[in-house]
């Protein structure tokens, strides 16, 4: 390209229209979690390895600019074709939890579930259901993990 094929350097070449600057959160596979533009944000929800949904706010992957030539922002959040709900139906299997120190039937739901209120499906399933939330457990018991759903809140 020779130097007269360049742009003039003017105002309207340094400045060609709406702000396009984007900031981009990725994951150690460079995967996109969330896009910002302009103050709008983008999430995607990935499942080993899968974009389940993209929410937030983002450019029309359909039409990206509009008839002005600016972003054109619409609200998003559906989920793709392979998107299965969990109901009561749905079991993941039972598994097991090794006590560790200082454990409560609390500590653990909120490690497994997030929430400590769930701590009598454990107290249920094991057995332990004279003991409360807060009550030591032994340094090595193991307690099954209900793989069933349901009725959690």
């Amino acid at each position: 390209m020779s130097e007269t094929d360049w742009p003039e350097d003017d105002a309207e070449s340094q400045n060609p229209g709406p702000n396009l600057e984007r900031q981009f959160e990725t994951d150690a596979n460079g995967i996109v979690l969330r896009k910002t533009q302009e103050g709008h944000v983008l999430k995607q929800l990935i499942v080993s390895g899968q974009v389940m949904t993209a929410y937030g706010k983002g450019t029309d992957p359909t039409k990206q600019l509009t008839d002005e030539g600016k972003p054109n922002y619409i609200a998003q959040g559906e989920f793709g074709a392979t998107y299965e709900g969990i109901d009561n139906r749905y079991n993941s299997g039972a598994s097991s939890y090794t006590v560790q120190s200082r454990d409560t039937l609390a500590d653990i739901a909120r490690t497994l579930w997030g929430d400590a209120s769930l701590w009598w499906k454990l107290a249920d399933v094991n057995g332990l259901a004279a003991q409360g939330p807060d009550s030591r457990l032994t340094e090595g018991q193991s307690l099954s993990i209900p793989g069933q759903v349901s009725g959690l809140h």
